[in-house]
């Protein structure tokens, strides 16, 4: 007589094994190419991401679907550009998927354990990006260290299954506590600053060059790259690399980065996007790829 809820059973086992055991989406929203970033390289800001996939394939010309969140991450779950997916404006109500199975629904129809940890505005459950997830932990700018226990605690309770997942970090995009964490306060310069100044209503797509925010956001990315190490420690110790798949991608750039004013400058489009696991070659690709090549 009482309301209830009944969920979908999760074995903890599976009949029809992959060959591919795990396969992993790192998504790292406003993370720029490094290229953009002066005369640094990926070691010099993401070490450890740069060791995990010094053993596939890097793809240097890489881009982005869009200049901005809402209609740039549609990309990757549907293999398709705005013209088709539909999502634009911040006002309307889009739902992923409406016509076409999307990433995580092809995954978990394939009998794939599917899960998600994530804390973007832009792919909530309401966009409907719990479609094909099995498990999905959402809260309005979940942190790294929240995403990455998540997920430990997901893999360590589901270790006999077949696992696709994705995992989602805003810190790059700005600062979650809009004060750095301390381990970055003893590098930045002495000026502490909000990602977005309370008094500039302009959005992040809109602001101007600013070298106190490219000091920060540095930071910020050497900051995820090394808590990223628990990721990549644990992948190395749990599969070997003909059971993987492993991707790190991003939605698009930063304003601040350029002098460069247009929407589809470099700074704001040009993304990594890091490759490595089963029939992935070691290399560096140069040919132009961009975010609908992931699906």
């Amino acid at each position: 007589k009482k309301g209830f809820v009944v969920g979908k059973p999760l074995l903890q086992d599976q009949k029809n094994k992959h060959k591919k055991k795990f396969v992993l989406c790192i998504f790292i929203d406003g993370l720029v190419d490094p290229s953009e970033l002066g005369n640094y390289q990926d070691k010099d800001i993401m070490p450890h991401t740069a060791e995990f996939f010094k053993l596939g394939t890097r793809f240097r010309n890489n881009y982005s679907n869009a200049e901005w969140t809402l209609p740039s991450v549609p990309s990757f779950f549907t293999g398709s550009r705005q013209q088709k997916h539909g999502f634009f404006s911040p006002k309307d109500n889009h739902i992923i998927g409406k016509n076409d199975q999307i990433l995580s629904e092809i995954f978990q129809e394939d009998g794939y354990l599917t899960f998600q940890s994530c804390g973007n505005w832009r792919k909530s459950p309401g966009y409907g990006y719990v479609k094909g997830f099995d498990r999905t932990i959402y809260k309005k700018e979940l942190s790294a260290n929240e995403v990455i226990f998540s997920f430990l605690e997901h893999m360590r309770a589901f270790k006999d299954r077949d696992n696709f997942a994705w995992l989602s970090f805003m810190e790059v995009h700005h600062l979650l506590k809009l004060v750095p964490d301390v381990s970055n306060q003893i590098y930045n310069n002495i000026y502490v600053t909000p990602w977005h100044d309370p008094d500039n209503k302009n959005k992040s797509v809109f602001i101007s060059k600013d070298d106190k925010l490219i000091d920060i956001y540095i930071n910020e990315i050497k900051r995820l790259d090394y808590y990223l190490k628990i990721v990549y420690d644990f992948i190395r110790e749990t599969y070997n690399d003909n059971q993987i798949i492993i991707s790190l991608v991003s939605d698009h750039g930063q304003a601040f980065l350029s002098e460069d004013p247009h929407p589809l400058s470099s700074a704001r489009t040009k993304v990594p996007w890091f490759l490595r696991g089963d029939g992935i070659k070691k290399q560096d690709c140069h040919e132009f790829t961009e975010n609908i090549d992931l699906f």
